[in-house]
């Protein structure tokens, strides 16, 4: 299965889903043992499960997350996409598109999530074969896929809780609740359960439909970044050696118009890698699983951490960061989420880093070509 999922707040309907999908009775294996954050790809007997898929798509202003059959997903979204081009509205072209190709119960089993914005008020419209199959408009949560439910409770546990600081700020929102999502994989072997990979997410205003900032993730043995550039979702991690573009084609893109896109963003992504400068870093603690989310506004530095990319004599390129005593008092706080604004640098407390916190991690290598 997977995990996609989408809330709604005042003003803005966001969308966010894993990486991984379920592929069963298939003669097929993973390409990669561990994904890029390091989970281990299952293969058994009936199926294998492995980090392969963006599963958002994002187009005239509307965005689609979905979990299930994918072929089947597919086939619906591109029909949906069609209506909508005849200025249909969207829950009469999510009718029709059903209506087309999942018209009765089977067991190819989806869910499709849709977030647009009328120009006053977001929408979030959902459709479940599994369920009573009924088309449901303003939803306030809706999660889909084979997520274990203990972390679908946590989820809307969370938003309550970290909507109050973020709400203002979508971007600083939906990075704040990529990174809880990042954590549910670190915590438990959900590979099995067909869920893992990178997260990724957009959101839908007023103004239009936007994507993600561009994130760093900060582990405890390892730097991961992510960053999405047409409807690829871009991830570089030290696990998988390489630049990875992950996406899902819907139709009418030619195969051919896809790869050639995914070429040329994937030189977007090595230049925001060389450069280190992201929108924000999430720093999980690995030892007692809290998140930490820095606003790096595009930066290097920060009041409170150091970011420092290198060329070693390999060739490899990575990131030098530096953690400054009072960002290290706060990440081994006892505390779940800590949300921390842009602070300017100043010389003083750069010069205040201690030299066993500054730590040298690969982040980049030099990518042998987009998978």
């Amino acid at each position: 299965m997977t995990y996609a999922l989408g809330w709604k707040t005042e003003n803005e309907v966001y969308l966010a889903a894993d990486s991984a999908i379920t592929l069963k009775n298939s003669q097929e294996t993973p390409g990669r043992a561990k994904s890029s954050f390091g989970e281990g790809h299952l293969r058994g007997s009936e199926k294998f499960v492995e980090e392969r898929m963006q599963k958002l798509l994002l187009r005239n202003g509307i965005g689609v997350a979905f979990a299930g059959n994918v072929q089947l997903a597919i086939t619906t979204i591109s029909t949906f996409f069609e209506e909508i081009e005849k200025s249909v509205s969207p829950i009469e072209a999510l009718k029709w598109a059903i209506g087309m190709h999942n018209p009765e119960s089977t067991d190819k089993k989806i869910t499709i999530l849709i977030g647009y914005h009328d120009g006053n008020h977001p929408h979030l419209l959902t459709f479940n074969s599994q369920d009573d199959r009924q088309f449901r408009t303003d939803e306030i949560l809706v999660q889909a896929g084979s997520m274990p439910e203990p972390y679908k409770k946590f989820t809307g546990s969370s938003l309550s809780k970290i909507l109050p600081e973020t709400i203002y700020d979508p971007r600083r929102h939906i990075a704040s609740m990529l990174g809880i999502f990042q954590t549910y994989g670190i915590v438990d072997d959900l590979i099995t359960h067909g869920v893992g990979g990178a997260f990724s997410g957009l959101w839908i205003g007023k103004s239009g439909g936007n994507w993600q900032p561009d994130i760093m993730f900060v582990l405890d043995d390892k730097m991961v970044s992510t960053c999405i550039r047409e409807n690829c979702l871009l991830v570089n991690s030290p696990t998988i050696g390489e630049s990875r573009c992950l996406i899902t084609n819907i139709p009418p893109r030619a195969h051919q118009e896809v790869v050639a896109k995914a070429l040329q963003v994937a030189k977007d992504a090595k230049l925001l890698h060389r450069e280190a400068k992201f929108d924000f870093v999430v720093i999980i603690n690995k030892q007692n699983m809290t998140v930490t989310l820095l606003e790096m506004r595009k930066n290097n530095k920060h009041g409170l951490l150091l970011l420092e990319p290198f060329t070693a004599a390999s060739g490899r390129t990575g990131i030098a960061y530096a953690v400054t005593p009072k960002l290290f008092e706060i990440i081994n706080l006892d505390v779940f989420f800590k949300n921390i604004p842009y602070m300017e640098p100043t010389i003083d407390n750069i010069q205040d880093i201690p030299a066993d916190r500054i730590l040298k991690s690969v982040i980049d290598h030099e990518s042998r070509g987009v998978t």
